[in-house]
């Protein structure tokens, strides 16, 4: 996948990146160690949306629609996929 991408862009600190949910990105290492801090703020419709890996706004749901994968993404076999419905119950696929 990564060959087909081609170069990279390295952030900025301090910079604002706009991207949706499908833009490839990935945590590169920090020189020295240290804290790292990574917001995200989702404006408008997703197609997947990681339980483990973000905080769920308690004022509303995912959306209508939205895949909602429990587990974590970066153990393999541990993801579990669930449709998030209108009233927002999920049920198990």
């Amino acid at each position: 996948l990564r060959s087909g991408m081609g170069e990279g862009v390295l952030s900025e600190a301090g910079a604002v990146y706009w991207m949706n949910d499908r833009v490839p990105h990935e945590s590169m290492p920090l020189e020295g160690g240290g804290a790292r801090q990574y917001v995200r703020v989702v404006l408008g419709a997703i197609s997947v949306w990681f339980e483990e890996h973000s905080t769920k706004n308690p004022l509303c749901g995912v959306g209508e629609g939205v895949r909602v994968v429990r587990g974590n993404k970066f153990e393999p076999g541990s993801l579990v996929v669930v449709e998030e419905g209108k009233a927002g119950k999920k049920k198990e696929k």
